[in-house]
């Protein structure tokens, strides 16, 4: 999802997990991470963290632009067996069941966060075909992981994610919770430099093999 063309992300407060920040809300972090893409109209990657009823929840946003038709670029990000190619750290992403794609299909994944691994299981909760893919996470953390995507021209696709994610209360969730905010820049660059030259890459050659 990610070439040559212009990238970025942005950041929006008071959204974090479709809540509003108010009562029983405390905004925590507001962070940029600079974005490793260069040209013009690139934006500063932004993540932000809000702490509510104990619970520390984050939101991440990134999006890019990738040379390549809608049809390939969706394909690529629905393939679950490029998932560990492009995405930073994870280990394996796992089928649960016969079902690889499309709204209930299941997937069980170890996530590498340097100190610790975290074991996760999610379910495709939002899909449609050359437009969305949402993953909800229900086993680990609580959180979701959205792909959309948007024809620019016909080698040409935008493509933007979000990412929220919950994290208990408590010290065993406060040490997480650090671990995620070290995690989350690295991870952040890597996928939207590798994701993007993975689909590009994959586009050309099948371009050069006639389909």
């Amino acid at each position: 999802m990610w070439g040559r063309s212009s990238s970025g992300s942005s950041f929006h407060p008071g959204v974090c997990m479709n809540a509003r920040v108010g009562a029983g809300y405390r905004r925590e972090l507001r962070s940029t991470i600079p974005n490793s893409s260069s040209g013009p109209g690139n934006r500063a990657i932004g993540s932000s963290q809000f702490v509510w009823k104990g619970c520390r929840m984050g939101h991440v946003e990134v999006g890019a632009t990738a040379r390549a038709a809608i049809e390939a670029a969706f394909e690529y990000v629905d393939d679950y067996r490029h998932v560990p190619d492009w995405m930073f750290g994870v280990k394996h992403f796992t089928p649960l069941g016969a079902q690889t794609s499309g709204v209930g299909a299941r997937f069980d994944t170890a996530l590498n966060l340097g100190p610790t691994t975290l074991h996760l299981q999610g379910e495709v909760v939002e899909w449609a075909r050359d437009a969305v893919v949402t993953l909800r996470v229900r086993k680990g953390i609580e959180g979701t992981l959205r792909f959309t995507f948007q024809p620019l021209d016909a080698e040409a696709t935008r493509i933007d994610a979000v990412v929220d994610y919950k994290v208990p209360g408590g010290l065993a969730g406060l040490a997480l919770d650090r671990v995620l905010r070290a995690f989350i820049g690295p991870a952040v660059r890597h996928t939207e430099r590798n994701l993007r030259e993975r689909i590009e890459f994959d586009y050309a050659a099948r371009k050069d093999c006639g389909s």
